[in-house]
């Protein structure tokens, strides 16, 4: 049986007198004008030392990496594997959203706004999530937020096809979660090597990253991403996993994250981009659809019926003009572009 689509936002060039409802402009949340986004471009307030990654910009001394085995204490320290515990790290570099906003490392703009957070204090038990919100730049995804404890979240995908050309692109996809910290398992496209890798994300404790190791992956590799509480079931949790799993391959890697905060956002999908001057340079297809997904209360007990709430970007005078949009059923989220 066919299962009905929730919702299907859709947006080209060639549309817009059709009379779209378009998303609400993102330029009232400190993010740069519709008219000045260019997905080309790094935004000019961007020190050319600092690395990309799925939540911005940030001074490669403010990235670090969790080896398998090692876990991130509550305090922002790690736990490594040989028994050695490392003090936190203190990042006291800037860093910045995909368009440029700068972010001090408490996680709050120069106007004193949180920037990687949601519109979460309504008592209802759940709310649309609206683009203006959301600090990271998503160019379309599907998730909602909710006041009830969560657990978990896991779903599948396939990589897509490689981008027709190659330039200095890169390009993420990932389900998640998200609070005051977010978690992620990524797949990341790199065009200067023209390769996909996985990874495991957790941010922004104190300004600071944290990545698992790295693993390969290749076009048509189908690959599953579950992030989960690891405490007993109805427990508040500040011990988490994020796994993410190349199926075909075999191979997979775990972030073990520390954190006590109870997840707010809920993210089936997510496509997110750097670099990107032409159509041509997303992935081929057009395409990618994030299936059997499956969220869990703190109780693991699933969600039904999860009420994604499915966005593309304020696309005019977005650079490149693409087919940017989102449609969700029950179990699946797929991103356009």
């Amino acid at each position: 049986m066919k299962i009905p689509e929730k919702s299907h936002v859709k947006f080209s060039v060639g549309r817009w007198a059709a009379g779209l409802v378009l998303i609400a402009s993102i330029a009232g949340a400190g993010f740069a004008s519709a008219a000045e986004r260019n997905l080309g471009t790094r935004p000019a307030d961007v020190p050319a030392d600092y690395v990309i990654t799925p939540f911005g910009y940030f001074s490669p001394a403010c990235v670090q990496q969790i080896h398998s085995g090692d876990q991130i204490t509550l305090d922002g320290g790690i736990q490594r594997i040989t028994g050695s515990l490392e003090q936190r790290k203190i990042c006291s570099q800037d860093n910045f959203t995909r368009d440029g906003v700068r972010v001090k490392p408490d996680g709050r703009t120069l106007e004193g706004k949180l920037a990687r957070t949601m519109d979460g204090n309504s008592g209802e038990q759940t709310k649309a999530v609206h683009l203006q919100k959301i600090a990271h730049d998503y160019l379309a995804y599907g998730g909602y937020i909710t006041s009830q404890p969560m657990g978990r979240i896991v779903a599948s995908w396939n990589v897509p096809p490689n981008p027709r050309v190659r330039s200095n692109q890169i390009i993420y996809f990932f389900p998640g979660m998200q609070a005051d910290t977010i978690m992620q398992p990524v797949l990341r496209y790199l065009g200067k090597s023209n390769t996909w890798d996985l990874s495991s994300w957790n941010c922004c404790k104190d300004g600071t990253v944290f990545t698992s190791d790295y693993i390969p992956a290749k076009s048509g590799d189908h690959i599953v991403g579950d992030t989960y509480s690891t405490c007993k079931s109805g427990v508040a949790c500040n011990r988490w996993n994020i796994d993410t799993k190349n199926i075909t391959s075999g191979r997979s890697v775990r972030l073990k994250a520390a954190l006590y905060a109870k997840m707010k956002w809920i993210c089936g999908g997510a496509l997110e981009v750097y670099n990107v001057a032409r159509c041509d340079e997303f992935p081929d297809g057009g395409i990618l659809t994030f299936s059997d997904i499956s969220v869990y209360d703190r109780n693991m007990i699933r969600v039904s019926s999860p009420p994604w709430d499915s966005k593309g970007p304020d696309a005019a005078g977005l650079t490149p003009q693409c087919n940017y949009g989102a449609k969700t059923t029950d179990t699946s989220v797929t991103v356009f572009y």
